[in-house]
């Protein structure tokens, strides 16, 4: 089989985007040795990928991840099987060629409120592009049902293959990070926005953090709608951090909290369970999908945020032992190929 990437993100994309970009092709190549894969990519690079993966620079440089697949990638593909895109599928079909766009979430048709509009529109046109596609994946059952109700003309071609640990990150040695790490910490991890819910999350664990003895810490960059930073005693905002960071901070934490009101897959709860962090997470689909967390919450009431951390700052739940139940981007690229083929079939 051969099969092309969409690699756009390795050289200019968010950190999760990498993440799931990088530890997809790295996988499939470990499993499926005999298949031709290739990485485009917008630009010249130092990147690692499995020497198996070929590379090519499509040309012209368009500075925008939606604009360069839809315009870039028809041509670039053309003697492909496969084209894996994400969130966009390119606006010319091959003949012969299965179009497959890993579409993450449809966080905003349910609540468009959270999105400014350029983004709401830049995610329109990301929708309206699925009508090229011969598949549609995305990362959990839930956000599936979701797209189905929401899309349903797209109904049969949307796919969960699910998401894993990223493997920089399950590999990385752990550095303690600089400040704010001496005292015990209750800790919080994802790109800041709305939905994110950090608001709440500072009103409920600020009663838990009076004696100074504890610190809530915060990872992650502002994304999306302005989210203001604004100082609160005990609570760090970290901004990003390295992967071997990230580890330690998983590793070390007296809890993590993951209070999102949305989330299509959210994988922050599985790497803080991968490494054995005590988790409280919002009582939403695709994390009761998971049924990884120690302890749910409902995300709207502060009342049941902060007994469900108070619960595990006191250890009256008893945390699940790490690495339970997860997944890893193997048995994804297993997944994944698999639906592939099933698709050609249809097609």
């Amino acid at each position: 089989m051969r099969v092309m990437f969409d690699a756009y993100w390795l050289a200019d994309g968010p950190p999760s985007g990498r993440n799931v970009v990088s530890s997809l092709i790295a996988a499939w190549a470990s499993e499926f040795k005999a298949d031709d894969l290739t990485a485009l990519l917008p630009a010249d690079v130092e990147i690692d990928l499995p020497s198996t993966v070929s590379r090519i620079v499509v040309r012209p440089f368009v500075p925008n991840h939606g604009l360069w697949v839809q315009t870039q990638l028809g041509k670039a593909s053309a003697h492909s099987d496969v084209l894996i895109t994400q969130n966009f599928a390119p606006l010319l079909r091959q003949e012969g060629r299965l179009s497959v766009v890993f579409m993450h979430d449809a966080i905003y048709r349910r609540h468009p409120e959270w999105f400014q509009w350029r983004e709401r529109r830049y995610l329109d046109v990301a929708t309206a592009s699925l009508r090229q596609a011969d598949l549609i994946w995305t990362s959990s059952e839930a956000e599936a049902s979701q797209i189905r109700g929401l899309l349903p003309r797209y109904g049969e071609r949307v796919v969960p293959i699910g998401l894993a640990v990223p493997r920089g990150l399950a590999t990385a040695v752990a550095i303690r990070p600089g400040g704010h790490t001496a005292e015990p910490f209750v800790l919080a991890v994802g790109r800041l926005n709305v939905r994110k819910n950090v608001g709440r999350l500072i009103e409920a664990v600020t009663p838990l953090l009076a004696s100074g003895r504890r610190r809530l810490l915060i990872v992650g960059t502002p994304d999306g709608m302005e989210f203001l930073q604004e100082e609160h005693e005990n609570v760090h905002f970290m901004g990003g951090v390295s992967d071997g960071e990230l580890r330690w901070l998983y590793e070390n934490c007296e809890a993590f909290v993951f209070p999102s009101l949305d989330e299509g897959f959210g994988l922050p709860l599985y790497e803080a369970k991968f490494f054995g962090a005590p988790v409280a997470a919002s009582a939403i689909p695709p994390f009761l999908e998971g049924n990884l967390a120690d302890n749910y919450f409902d995300p709207t009431s502060t009342g049941s945020l902060r007994s469900s951390v108070t619960e595990l700052l006191e250890r009256r739940v008893t945390a699940s032992s790490a690495d339970a139940g997860l997944a890893d981007w193997s048995s994804i690229a297993r997944r994944a190929r698999a639906s592939v083929l099933r698709g050609g079939e249809r097609s």
